[in-house]
């Protein structure tokens, strides 16, 4: 009995830390409140403005419509976006986390799955599995990369000439599938947004020189 109100004691005290987190919830009318919340399982945004404050709930479907949500940790900072894919015709929303940002975004979900004690020889085990998502600058609309196989067929000759073909440095060397990694989906986005955008501005800048 004991130890069962003891692990009940650490899980609602890692809740109640969890819940009390710094953030900041833009909305599409560029408006920004900043308080205390964190993100549901469902994906709506808990928010209160002081600690002990009254909560409120927010999302892209709220009155105020949430574009993006920042949860300030101690070291660091993570920023969501609601981004919408359309399945089986009809569209649907996901709060995604920024991985990558630039020209070309990089959105990352974790889902966590736990296995059953028994099936496994009584240790339960916890799995977290990674899931890329890629969008063009300010368009709200995601394609899912899955696990971010930079070798398979549909990302080479379809989700690559989408978003990078006015770089055919980085689509040659995507189709030699030597220079990244299988699931190096992270250094080709940033190869884009850093490299191949820097050639660009080079050659605009010759261009207008001339």
């Amino acid at each position: 009995m004991k130890n069962i109100f003891i692990v009940l004691f650490i899980v609602f005290t890692i809740t109640v830390s969890y819940s009390q987190d710094k953030i900041t919830i833009q909305f599409t009318d560029s408006t920004e409140i900043k308080g205390y919340g964190r993100i549901k399982l469902n994906g709506n945004i808990l928010y209160r403005k002081e600690k002990k404050s009254e909560k409120e709930i927010y999302s892209y479907k709220t009155e105020k419509k949430v574009k993006k949500v920042t949860i300030h940790y101690d070291d660091y900072d993570k920023s969501y976006e609601y981004k919408f894919t359309y399945f089986d015709g009809m569209k649907h929303h996901k709060l995604l986390e920024i991985y990558k940002a630039g020209k070309v975004n990089l959105y990352i979900k974790n889902t966590t799955t736990n296995t059953n004690a028994i099936a496994t020889g009584g240790f339960g085990m916890t799995y977290t599995t990674t899931s890329y998502y890629i969008s063009k600058k300010d368009n709200d609309t995601i394609i899912d990369l899955r696990q971010g196989n930079t070798y398979s067929n549909r990302f080479r000759k379809k989700i690559a000439p989408k978003f990078f073909n006015d770089c055919t440095d980085l689509i040659d060397k995507i189709n030699t599938r030597d220079f990244f990694n299988r699931y190096g989906i992270g250094s080709v986005v940033d190869y884009y947004n850093e490299k191949c955008e820097s050639k660009q501005k080079v050659k605009t800048r010759e261009t207008t020189e001339d």
